[in-house]
C-alpha cells in the first residue's frame, strides 16, 4: 500500500543524518543516493496530495545531493537540508496514513 511504499523510501533518508553524525560519509552518501533513486517511484503520490511538499522535497533533495558531493562536505548544512526533507516527507506520511485509516 501507499503508506508502506512511503515508509520504505523514507527508511533510506532516515539513515543519512546518523551516518553523518558518526562520521561515516560513505554510508551517508549511499543512503542518500538510495533515497534519491527510490523517490522517483513515489514522487507522483506526493505531488497529487501536496504540490508544495513535493517541490520542497524535490528542491531539498537536489541541494542535499550537491552538498554531499565535496570530499569534505559541510556536515551541518547537509544535516539541516536532510532534516527539512524529512519534515515535509513526514507530513505526507501522516496524511496518507490518515487517508488509509478513513477508508
Amino acid at each position: 500500500d501507499d503508506v508502506a511504499r512511503l515508509r520504505i523510501v523514507r527508511a533510506h533518508l532516515r539513515e543519512v543524518n546518523p551516518a553523518l553524525k558518526a562520521g561515516d560519509l560513505a554510508k551517508a552518501r549511499q543512503s542518500f543516493a538510495a533515497f534519491d533513486e527510490k523517490w522517483d517511484s513515489i514522487e507522483n503520490l506526493v505531488k497529487e496530495r501536496d504540490n508544495v511538499a513535493y517541490v520542497t522535497i524535490e528542491d531539498g533533495t537536489t541541494r542535499a545531493g550537491q552538498a554531499l558531493k565535496p570530499a569534505m562536505p559541510d556536515v551541518d548544512k547537509v544535516t539541516v537540508l536532510v532534516s527539512a526533507i524529512m519534515d515535509e516527507y513526514n507530513k505526507i506520511v501522516a496524511q496518507v496514513t490518515k487517508e488509509a485509516r478513513s477508508h
